[in-house]
């Protein structure tokens, strides 16, 4: 889990800049809370939440990426 978020990391830093690293964080921060959340109520994380955590996390990415364009960071 390291290894791929360092990796994450470094190629979102690489290819977008500041963009990338605040999609990144955007997303670390998203991941942790939904499994806080799911941690509290179910006691757990099944395969059905890790795949809705999925489609969300991509959608967030997309939406982040397209805030951070219009207001022009980076």
């Amino acid at each position: 889990m390291i290894l791929s978020s360092v990796l994450a990391f470094g190629i979102g830093l690489l290819f977008m800049g500041k963009k990338g690293v605040l999609v990144f964080l955007g997303t670390c921060l998203f991941s942790f809370g939904y499994r806080l959340f799911f941690l509290k109520k179910l006691g757990g994380v099944t395969g059905d939440i890790l795949g809705a955590a999925n489609e969300k996390t991509e959608l967030l990415c997309l939406l982040l990426l397209v805030m951070l364009e219009r207001i022009n960071i980076g």
